[in-house]
């Protein structure tokens, strides 16, 4: 049997279709904040972790939906131990520079330092993308409102449906630290022209200056208390934003080859985004 925590996520999701497709049998655990993980009530083979806080608007947020839960999980294993733990982690983990990456890192020690740890694996996805995906949607949208924003930053990449397959790869693995992606990095002029010439048009690439992305970050954290659904695009993340690159190291790599190219991953990812009435274009 297999246990999925995060299952109503992005990543989750697609994770579960596939499984349902293959006709996998699994089980999901939803997160409650008001209720506490004691044991797993099934003997499972595998548990994906997936659960997690990508988006917040206090530090404790991240810390409480990245590292508590997790620790909870963990110490639910103990009775009855999976024969593997496959925990996603970000790659913001690897040289953390906010309080996300420095959640999600606290979240791996947790998972090594457990008593599962000889069973574990621990993926450390890049920029995911792919249908469903609501954070690079908001690029794709700059792109073609004729925008490419950031473009010098080199970013690893990877489609949802490829990371589910590494997912379900890392399954069968030695335990340890992997990343996956697409081979090549890209920067987002790159990526955002690709976009636009798929979607028909043009964008131009803009640099803005830090002070104009300082408040433009509050402005998108002010717009996101309002609603109550805190955004993507946050001052904690503004200092991600601000790196010259975030890109898997070759030498850490899951193993697994991506099955789409980058183009047929988003000219895919566009046409569900289109048909979904998520873009115009």
């Amino acid at each position: 049997m297999i246990l999925i925590t995060g299952a109503r996520g992005f990543i989750g999701s697609r994770l579960t279709a596939r499984l349902t497709a293959d006709g996998v049998p699994f089980r999901t655990l939803v997160r409650d904040p008001k209720k506490r993980v004691t044991e797993t009530d099934t003997a499972v083979d595998t548990i994906y972790h997936l659960a997690g806080v990508t988006k917040a608007f206090a530090k404790s947020d991240y810390h409480d939906g990245n590292v508590v839960f997790t620790q909870n999980l963990l110490e639910a294993c103990v009775k009855r131990p999976p024969g593997r733990f496959v925990h996603v982690s970000s790659l913001a983990a690897a040289n953390p520079v906010s309080a996300y990456g420095a959640s999600k890192l606290a979240g791996e020690g947790l998972v090594r330092r457990s008593a599962i740890a000889d069973r574990a694996v621990i993926i450390r996805p890049p920029v995911v993308y792919g249908p469903g995906d609501r954070d690079v949607l908001q690029f794709f949208r700059t792109v073609a409102a004729g925008w490419i924003v950031n473009p010098s930053q080199r970013v690893s990449i990877i489609h949802v449906d490829d990371l589910v397959d590494a997912l379900i790869f890392a399954a069968s693995i030695a335990p340890g630290t992997y990343c996956v992606s697409n081979p090549e990095p890209v920067d987002w002029r790159e990526l955002g022209e690709l976009a636009a010439r798929l979607m028909g048009g043009k964008a131009r690439p803009v640099s803005l200056p830090d002070w104009a992305m300082w408040l433009a970050a509050i402005g998108s954290e002010s717009m996101g208390r309002i609603t109550g659904k805190p955004s993507i695009f946050s001052r904690d993340k503004l200092k991600e934003a601000c790196q010259p690159q975030w890109i898997c190291d070759p030498a850490s790599n899951l193993g697994y080859e991506p099955r789409l190219s980058l183009e047929e991953g988003v000219a895919q990812t566009l046409a569900w985004y289109k048909d979904s009435g998520w873009l115009r274009y």
